[in-house]
């Protein structure tokens, strides 16, 4: 059989090479990396990975729903909704518009990582992928303000929100894209590094 997933595979396929079993000892032990072998800036890293990434996403995600919460309770005043819809519709907008926030984050992130990511994320790399997360979500965000405010007319401002010129968006939304998710993944990220030294 050319290969088996045992612990011996290395073993068993130098063997059918015709290489002998003190051959395949020594190769075996050759190749294992040694503690203080580098073969590049993610090497060391790579095996604080899996516990990495796992803690910042969730640290991540409840920084993102818990800042969101109180950027959208806060900006509602800036919509004609204030003025016009029951305090329990607002509650259910602030809600509602969270759990789209938290979705919108999670797919940015993900795909920003996928994209850019390395093993060694969120040691290394952390900028390259925060930034990558901040254009998908501003870019979303500006579309959707666009596409909902003057084409669908789902929502509308206030003349108390102040817009970006020539695209007609709120600033409140654009902002909340730049400083919840860089906010929520430095919390993250530094939390890690903290336990780590």
């Amino acid at each position: 059989m050319l290969f088996r997933c045992t612990k011996n595979m290395n073993h068993e396929l130098l063997e059918g090479n015709g290489t002998t079993s003190s051959d395949s000892s020594k190769l075996r032990r050759s190749n294992r990396p040694s503690a203080r072998t580098k073969e590049g800036p993610d090497a060391n890293l790579a095996p604080t990975f899996a516990a990495g990434w796992l803690t910042v996403l969730r640290r991540y995600l409840l920084a993102t729903a818990a800042l969101d919460l109180v950027w959208e309770t806060v900006h509602l005043p800036l919509y004609t909704i204030w003025a016009e819809a029951s305090i329990r519709y607002k509650v259910f907008t602030a809600l509602h518009c969270t759990l789209g926030d938290v979705l919108i984050a999670s797919a940015a992130l993900v795909a920003a990582l996928v994209a850019v990511g390395r093993s060694s994320w969120p040691e290394l790399h952390w900028a390259r992928v925060a930034g990558v997360t901040l254009a998908i979500g501003l870019a979303y965000t500006a579309y959707s303000e666009y596409v909902n405010v003057e084409l669908r007319h789902s929502w509308a401002y206030t003349r108390f929100m102040p817009v970006l010129p020539f695209l007609g968006t709120g600033l409140s939304p654009i902002l909340q894209w730049i400083v919840v998710p860089l906010s929520a993944l430095q919390w993250a990220r530094c939390y890690v590094l903290a336990r780590r030294r």
